[in-house]
């Protein structure tokens, strides 16, 4: 079995936040990911303001920005213009 890359593992988070907003539980659940890459991969992509991290009473919750919207349709592009699949979950 292939292993994801990284680039594809944050594009399958924006991909995922571009779903709705997500606890960080949740969203290991859906991406397969170990719950301490989750938090270096979010704090990565936090810091490049692709995602941010609101609490929601007494939970955080991930939500995708605009830049990271803008980020996630210019990966799509790409593939399709490769004829790759654009299907990353």
């Amino acid at each position: 079995m292939n292993r994801r890359s990284e680039t594809v593992v944050n594009m399958e988070l924006l991909a995922l936040l571009l779903e709705g907003p997500r606890g960080p539980s949740r969203i290991c659940q859906a991406l397969n990911l170990n719950f301490n890459k989750f938090l270096e991969m979010a704090a990565y992509q936090e810091s490049k303001g692709f995602i941010r991290r609101e609490a929601d009473g007494a939970r955080e919750v991930y939500y995708v920005t605009d830049k990271g919207r803008d980020l996630y349709n210019k990966w799509t592009e790409f593939y399709k213009a490769f004829g790759e699949n654009t299907y990353l979950k």
